[in-house]
């Protein structure tokens, strides 16, 4: 996903490969987190979820370290095997682009005519309250 991409450079060759493989108009879908939301609640927990898989009861904690416009995604995972638990720690760097970044960003890659909602539905993007924001935008030409 493209928060993996960590660094500014990495955001814009990627971005940059996406523009090569679009004829001039041709669009581009973005589904993002809304890290501006993110960074600036710095919620640390995000909650435990549940779920059975192959029989076996699952457990996920899943919480952020925050490092300026990095972050640490963690997750531990809680299986119940006979009776006991057992879990481990997943952790990967991801980027938190921000509106600003990534409209920086489009139009240094070529692209135009960007338009920002909160969801899949159209709903507008409010960076404060919006828990993700999709982005479609033009590429130019």
């Amino acid at each position: 996903t493209l928060p993996h991409a960590v660094t500014r450079p990495d955001l814009d060759r990627t971005l940059t490969d996406m523009a090569s493989v679009l004829r001039p108009g041709g669009l581009l879908g973005i589904q993002l987190l809304n890290y501006d939301r993110i960074l600036r609640e710095k919620r640390r927990f995000l909650g435990v979820s549940s779920g059975m898989r192959d029989g076996i009861e699952h457990l996920f904690f899943r919480f952020y370290d925050f490092d300026g416009q990095q972050l640490t995604f963690n997750v531990v995972t809680h299986k119940k095997i006979d009776g006991k638990w057992e879990f481990r720690v997943g952790s990967t760097q991801l980027r938190a682009i921000t509106q600003r970044e990534l409209a920086d960003a489009l139009a240094g890659a070529g692209f135009e005519s960007i338009q920002w909602f909160g969801s899949y539905s159209e709903e507008p993007f409010d960076p404060g309250s919006s828990g993700d924001v999709v982005v479609i935008a033009a590429k130019s030409g």
